[in-house]
C-alpha cells in the first residue's frame, strides 16, 4: 500500500513544481509583495439582538464572525484605464479578497439568511486611509445551533506610485452600530 502512494506523491510534487514555475512570470510582473491583511478584533464579529431587548443569549437574532481572509494582488499596467475614476499605469494595484464568515442562528432569527455589511479599507503604513468601501453580505443561517459558512469576494484598487505593496495595509471587518461596537468591547474587556 505504501508503494502505491509514491507515484501519486511524485505526481503531486511535479504538479506543484510546474505550478510554481508558472508563477515566476507573474512574480516578474509585480514590483513586490501584497499588502498585509488584518481583521481588527473589535470589528471581527457582529451580534444582532432583537429590537429594544436585553443583551442576553435568549434575545440574539444572529452572531457572525470573520474567520479567514485570503488575498491576492496584481500590479496593473492600465488594466482599468477605461474607467473614469480609476488610477492607471504601473502604479496601480488591485487586491482581491476572499472573506469567510461563520454565522450562528439565534433564537429570534427568521428565515434562512440575514443581512450584514462589512468594510474593506486600504491604509498606508501609518494607518492613513487611502481607500475604503462597504459591502453588503447575505449570511446563511442553519437550523438550531448549527454554524454555517458564507464566502464573499471583494476587491480594492488603489495607487501605489513607486512603493511596493508592503507599504500598505488592508483592514476588513463588520460595519457596526454603536450598540454592537459596545457589545464587542465588553466581550474583550474594553467596555
Amino acid at each position: 500500500m505504501k508503494h502505491a502512494r509514491a507515484p501519486v506523491l511524485a505526481g503531486a510534487v511535479m504538479l506543484a513544481v510546474l505550478g510554481l514555475s508558472g508563477c515566476n512570470s507573474l512574480t516578474e510582473q509585480q514590483k513586490g509583495p501584497c499588502p498585509y491583511v488584518k481583521i481588527p478584533t473589535l470589528l471581527a464579529q457582529v451580534t444582532q439582538f432583537g429590537g429594544g431587548q436585553a443583551r442576553d443569549t435568549t434575545n440574539v437574532v444572529f452572531q457572525s464572525r470573520i474567520v479567514d481572509v485570503a488575498s491576492a494582488c496584481e500590479y496593473s499596467e492600465g488594466k482599468y484605464s477605461g474607467l473614469k475614476s480609476a488610477p492607471t499605469g504601473r502604479e496601480t494595484m488591485e487586491v482581491q479578497l476572499k472573506i469567510k464568515f461563520s454565522t450562528q442562528r439565534g433564537p429570534l432569527a427568521q428565515g434562512q439568511t440575514v443581512n450584514a455589511k462589512y468594510l474593506v479599507a486600504v491604509t498606508d503604513i501609518r494607518d492613513n486611509i487611502i481607500n475604503r468601501a462597504e459591502f453588503p453580505v447575505q449570511l446563511k443561517l442553519g437550523a438550531g445551533g448549527q454554524v454555517l459558512s458564507t464566502e464573499e469576494e471583494a476587491w480594492m484598487l488603489f495607487k501605489v506610485a513607486d512603493k511596493s505593496g508592503s507599504a500598505y495595509r488592508i483592514y476588513t471587518g463588520f460595519v457596526l452600530d454603536q450598540d454592537q461596537l459596545d457589545f464587542n468591547k465588553s466581550l474583550i474587556g474594553g467596555g
